[in-house]
């Protein structure tokens, strides 16, 4: 059963990310696109590289925060993260995020759950972020049907997460969800699950005080600052004026995206996001596709490539890693 339902997720993300390929580049004239890239400048770009560097160091920081142990260090999380990321981007079925808690594991000598816990919040630090500047922006934007559905959406998403890591965490309802999944366990399986469970509450517990909260929250607003930035300045590079809360909006629509099923690396999603926001504040569409393939390759290089230099430096292949996850 488990591999028919993941093939039938493949095979869903795979047809979304062609369909959305298809009216992304449809009617699209080529000799414009041309001559966006040959308007572009390279110094720009070179600097929204950088400011995705930048992210990705404040991505490990955060996630390094929020493990929260003496012996585990900012390498060790940054370079579990970005095989996590690599993984992602090449392969289906957003493996990357079960793959890198299982590397840091192996090399930490930590459990597995309690760090799978961890990447859940790491996650959840994102959407907060993220939901929160889709509203803002939404704000400005009110008669953008789609950003308001998506908006609703995404926070409804939200508070489910947060409502049901509130009940698991509270020391009486949490008993009694363990206490009922462990008796619907078969016997020979019981006290595994219950070793599951309280790992995994121990990872969610690992945000212990309001200090360390905030902690956390700081390193994922300069998280997505860099990332902003990055947006910023390839738009700049492409001579795309987008107005202040339009970028904001762009930016969380984007990462919002990536909750939709598609084909590794959101190809076509991501693609067809990008012509349906900015078309909303009438750039073409040439550029606006022109923009969305060399933003794209911003964040998708640099994770792909430190990803596989760590795994390089581990001795460890894909075919390994996708051994290690089964």
């Amino acid at each position: 059963m488990r591999s028919i339902g993941r093939l039938f997720y493949f095979v869903l993300g795979f047809s979304i990310s062609i369909v959305c390929l298809f009216f992304a580049f449809k009617g699209i004239q080529w000799v414009e696109v041309v001559e966006s890239f040959e308007r572009a400048n390279l110094w720009w770009l070179t600097a929204s590289f950088l400011c995705q560097l930048l992210a990705l160091f404040f991505a490990g920081w955060r996630w390094n925060t929020i493990i929260n142990l003496p012996d585990v260090s900012w390498a060790q999380t940054s370079g579990a993260m970005v095989v996590g990321f690599m993984v992602n981007n090449i392969l289906p079925g957003r493996m990357g995020e079960l793959v890198r808690p299982i590397l840091l594991g192996q090399e930490t000598k930590r459990s597995r759950t309690y760090l799978f816990a961890t990447v859940v919040i790491d996650r959840i630090s994102d959407l907060l972020v993220l939901v929160t500047l889709v509203l803002l922006s939404f704000g400005m934007f009110p008669l953008i049907s789609w950003a308001r559905q998506l908006s609703i959406g995404s926070g409804m998403v939200l508070l489910a997460g947060f409502f049901a890591i509130g009940l698991f965490n509270h020391p009486a309802t949490g008993s009694r969800i363990e206490g009922i999944v462990y008796h619907l366990t078969p016997l020979r399986f019981r006290e595994k699950v219950a070793d599951l469970l309280q790992k995994l509450r121990l990872g969610f517990r690992s945000i212990g005080s309001i200090r360390h909260g905030a902690g956390v929250l700081l390193l994922s607003w300069c998280l997505w600052t860099s990332a902003f930035l990055s947006l910023y300045l390839t738009l700049h590079s492409f001579r795309v004026t987008v107005p202040f809360w339009g970028m904001v909006l762009l930016l969380a629509v984007l990462n919002l995206g990536s909750l939709v099923p598609s084909s590794p690396g959101y190809a076509g999603t991501y693609h067809l996001l990008v012509v349906a926001v900015l078309s909303a504040f009438a750039i073409k569409k040439a550029e606006a596709l022109s923009f969305a393939i060399v933003f794209h390759a911003a964040w998708f290089i640099p994770q792909t490539l430190l990803g596989f230099v760590v795994l390089t430096k581990k001795n460890l292949s894909l075919w390994q890693l996708a051994k290690t996850k089964e």
